[in-house]
């Protein structure tokens, strides 16, 4: 999983104080198997994904919250390389009390693909399949 850039400067995208940037990946699949991606929908193209923090001890302010119906998964075939643009938004959780943001939004994250066994929508499928992720990256505010 390539990234376009190392870091990302996130801008103020609302007046309520979310912030948010472009990121440009690439995933070469140099398996010898296909790797079955999660989807939300049938409709949707891009894979399910999460910006953890890189190193997974604090709370990211990039997780996303997926309410899925659950589809097949997409299926990326051994040798075969994809390009997806996503747009990070965040703080994606808010104190309930105090409604102050919730995690970090500037600091070292990953990108990570949720996978899957095989492709279809079945219990025997929802087992992980290998992780997809990037190399760490930096986000300034």
């Amino acid at each position: 999983m390539q990234l376009d850039r190392e870091a990302y400067v996130a801008v103020r995208v609302d007046t309520l104080g979310s912030y948010g940037f472009r990121l440009v990946v690439q995933y070469h699949n140099g398996t010898s198997e296909p790797i079955y991606f999660e989807r939300c929908t049938s409709h949707h193209t891009s894979p399910v994904y999460g910006v953890p923090t890189a190193d997974g001890a604090r709370q990211s302010g990039y997780s996303v919250v997926w309410a899925c119906t659950g589809a097949p998964a997409l299926e990326f075939l051994p040798g075969a390389t994809r390009t997806d643009s996503l747009l990070i938004s965040g703080p994606t959780a808010y104190d309930g009390i105090t409604h102050r943001p919730l995690g970090m939004l500037s600091g070292s994250f990953r990108l990570e693909y949720q996978t899957r066994q095989c492709a279809e929508d079945s219990p025997a499928c929802a087992q992980p399949g290998p992780r997809v992720a990037s190399a760490p990256f930096v986000v300034f505010l």
